[in-house]
């Protein structure tokens, strides 16, 4: 028969192949990102421009990583509540969360990049 498609491998066994490796390449990269949380958490400790009165601001600097709907999203946060004001006041003189997600973008991305052939 001319023309005829002929299946080296069922289109079942092809489908449940790409979507086994979507789940994998997902599990890789929240492996990735939950390093990554870690580093961000470890970098912002260690740089927090601020004098420690009791250290609670800098113990409670916070890396999380999250499957989210639409990939892994990397939070990077501070659990007190003064935290927004560390952030945000005196001109940004205390903040360390934008700077440490910031200086830290490119290995995430190009970490990112690597494992998934981009």
């Amino acid at each position: 028969m001319s023309g005829a498609v002929v299946w080296q491998t069922r289109p079942i066994v092809l489908a449940t192949n790409v979507k086994t490796y979507g789940e994998n390449v997902i599990q890789a990269l929240h492996a990735l990102a939950d390093y990554f949380a870690s580093v961000l958490e470890a970098a912002a400790k260690g740089t927090a421009p601020w004098t420690d009165r009791t250290g609670a601001a800098r113990q409670g600097l916070t890396g999380m990583a999250v499957k989210a709907a639409t990939g892994i999203v990397i939070y990077l946060f501070h659990t007190v509540f003064y935290g927004v004001f560390l952030e945000l006041k005196n001109a940004g003189r205390y903040a360390v969360i934008m700077r440490t997600m910031e200086s830290n973008h490119a290995a995430i991305m190009g970490a990112a990049r690597k494992l998934v052939g981009g």
